[in-house]
C-alpha cells in the first residue's frame, strides 16, 4: 500500500510537467572585465598593471570602479560601461597598495596583462556550457553528473540556451537548432532571433563558419519519456568530443563510451528498454529517493537516446583501484529493484559496470507474448501445410490406381489375355488328340499315328478364331477315312 501511496504521489508531482519538460543551458564565456579567464595573466588586472585591449570588434563589458598603471585602449572597439564606472589613478609607489573592486592589489609589482576575453568561443565546446534551472540561470541543486555525456552538455534540439549579458562572443561552425534563445533576459523565437542576428550588436556576439546557422524552433520537449539531444554520433559527436577534455582515470576496467558520451567511464552503464507508458521524470525521482539521495559520493546522468532506449550512468568521487566500485553497487541494487518492480514500465534492462560485471534481462512484458503468439501462428501454419501435402499424395496415389484399374480393360490387354487363352487352348486340344490317336495305333503302324497327331494338331491351330480380330480361316476339304486305307490287322498272322 506504501509503494502504491509513493507512486501516486510522484505522478501527481511530476506527471503534470512530464508532457512538457524544457532544459536550459546556460553559456559559460563573456566578454566581462572581472572575469580572470579573460586575461593573459589568468587574473583581474592590479592596480600597478599595465592594461592593453587589443583591437577588435567584440564588446567588453567594464563594472564597477577601475585603477590602473597603464590602460592602452584600440582605435576602434566596443565597451559596454556599468553605471557608476569610474577610472582612478593608481596610489603612488610610496603609498600602501590600495585597490578598487576591479582592481586587487599587486603581489609583486605591475606587469603587462592583455585582455584576451574577445576570442569567440566554440558553441559545440562542453566546457562553455552547463545546465540550469531555469531562466534565472541557477545551478540545479543535486548530484548530477554533468560532465558524463558531453553531447547532451550542448543545447539540445528542444533546449532553451541563455546568454545572460550582452558581452559575450560565440563561434559556430555547424548547423544549429535550439528551442528557444534567451539574451539577457529577453527570449526571442523563430523570426525575431533571425531579426536580432541582422543587428550590428548580433554580429559582435554571433560569428558563423561556413555553412553554420542557428535556427530556434519554438519547441520543447513533449515526450514523457525524454527526448533525445540530436547530438549524438556524426560530424555532430566529432565536433564536440574535438573540443572535450577527458579525466585520467584508475579503474581496472573502463567501460567504452557510449554512444553520445566522449570518455572512458569508471562505473556502471545501465541501458533500458521501455514501454510507452514510461515517465523518465518519474524514473528519475523514484532512483534518486529510493538509492541515490543515500549514496553520498555517487553522480548520476540519465538520458534518453535516439533509438527510444534510457541510458543510466552512474559514477562516484573515488580515486585509485576504489574507483567505480560505490557506483557499481548502487548501480547493482537499482537493476535488482527494476527487474523485481514491473511499476518501472521497463521491458528489459542491461548492466556493465567498471569491474567487468555484465548483467542482461530478457523482455518479459506483452512484446515477449507477442513473440511467443507469432512462434505459435507459425507452427501452427506448418502443421496445416504438412497435412495439405499428406492428403494430397495420399489421393494422387488413389487416382493413378483408379487409373490403372480403368486401362486393364482397353483393347490391347484384352487382345493380350485372348491370346494367351488361345495357347492354353492349344495345349489342351494337343492333350486331347494324342489320347484319341493311342486308340488309332493299335489299328495302324506307330509312325503313321505319330504324323497323324501332326496334322491332327496343324488343323487344331487352324480351327481357332480370335474373337476380336475375325480371321476367316480357309478349311480345306476332309477326306474320308475307312478301314480300307489301312492293313487288316489278321493280314499279319497270315
Amino acid at each position: 500500500m506504501e509503494k502504491v501511496c509513493f507512486i501516486l504521489a510522484l505522478t501527481a508531482i511530476y506527471g503534470a510537467v512530464a508532457q512538457n519538460i524544457p532544459t536550459y543551458k546556460q553559456w559559460i564565456p563573456n566578454t566581462n572585465y572581472n572575469n580572470p579567464d579573460n586575461w593573459s595573466k589568468k587574473r583581474l588586472p592590479c592596480s600597478q598593471d599595465t592594461i592593453t585591449f587589443q583591437k577588435s570588434n567584440y564588446t567588453v563589458y567594464l563594472q564597477n570602479t577601475l585603477s590602473v598603471q597603464e590602460l592602452i585602449l584600440p582605435v576602434d572597439g566596443d565597451f559596454v560601461l556599468e553605471e557608476g564606472f569610474t577610472i582612478e589613478a593608481p596610489p603612488t609607489p610610496s603609498s600602501s597598495p590600495t585597490s578598487s573592486p576591479s582592481s586587487p592589489p599587486c603581489q609583486t609589482g605591475g606587469s603587462p596583462n592583455v585582455f584576451i576575453g574577445d576570442i569567440p568561443k566554440n558553441w559545440f565546446n562542453p566546457s562553455n556550457w552547463f545546465t540550469v534551472d531555469g531562466p534565472t540561470g541557477s545551478s540545479i541543486p543535486g548530484k548530477v553528473a554533468s560532465n558524463v555525456m558531453q553531447t547532451e552538455q550542448i543545447p539540445c534540439l528542444t533546449d532553451t540556451a541563455i546568454f545572460p549579458s550582452n558581452a559575450f562572443a560565440v563561434n559556430i561552425t555547424l548547423p544549429v537548432i535550439v528551442g528557444s534563445i534567451l539574451i539577457n533576459g529577453q527570449q526571442y523565437l523563430g523570426q525575431q532571433f533571425a531579426n536580432y542576428l541582422a543587428t550590428p550588436v548580433a554580429q559582435n556576439q554571433f560569428y558563423f563558419g561556413f555553412g553554420a546557422s542557428v535556427t530556434v524552433q519554438d519547441s520543447t520537449c513533449t515526450n514523457s519519456s525524454g527526448c533525445p539531444c540530436g547530438y549524438s554520433g556524426g560530424v555532430f559527436q566529432y565536433e564536440i568530443c574535438r573540443q572535450s577534455i577527458c579525466p585520467r582515470i584508475s579503474c581496472s576496467k573502463p567501460l567504452a563510451p557510449p554512444l553520445g558520451s566522449c570518455c572512458k567511464i569508471c562505473g556502471t552503464v545501465m541501458q533500458f528498454s521501455i514501454s510507452s507508458t514510461f515517465n523518465i521524470t518519474e524514473f528519475e525521482q523514484q532512483i534518486k529517493v529510493s538509492f541515490l539521495n543515500a549514496a553520498t559520493n555517487v553522480l548520476y546522468n540519465i538520458q534518453t537516446t535516439a533509438n527510444g532506449t534510457v541510458l543510466l550512468i552512474l559514477q562516484d568521487t573515488n580515486n585509485g583501484s576504489t574507483s567505480g566500485t560505490a557506483a557499481i553497487n548502487v548501480g547493482k541494487n537499482i537493476f535488482d529493484k527494476i527487474r523485481s518492480d514491473k511499476s518501472f514500465n521497463i521491458t528489459s534492462e542491461t548492466l556493465q559496470g567498471s569491474d567487468g560485471t555484465v548483467i542482461t534481462t530478457k523482455p518479459t512484458t506483452p512484446n515477449n507474448a507477442v513473440g511467443v503468439g507469432v512462434g505459435i501462428a507459425l507452427a501452427v501454419v506448418a502443421v496445416i501445410l504438412l497435412l495439405s501435402v499428406a492428403y494430397y499424395l495420399y489421393f494422387r496415389r488413389k487416382s493413378a490406381d483408379e487409373q490403372d484399374l480403368s486401362t486393364a480393360t482397353t483393347p490391347s490387354r484384352i487382345s493380350k489375355r485372348i491370346n494367351n487363352l488361345g495357347r492354353r487352348m492349344r495345349s489342351t486340344l494337343r492333350g486331347r488328340t494324342s489320347s484319341s490317336l493311342l486308340t488309332s495305333m493299335e489299328l495302324g503302324t506307330r509312325s503313321e499315328a505319330e504324323q497323324s497327331v501332326v496334322d491332327v494338331e496343324d488343323k487344331a491351330g487352324l480351327s481357332y478364331e480370335n474373337p476380336l480380330y475375325k480371321t476367316t480361316v480357309k478349311e480345306e476339304p476332309e477326306t474320308a477315312f475307312t478301314l480300307q486305307d489301312t492293313q487288316d490287322p489278321t493280314a499279319i498272322y497270315e
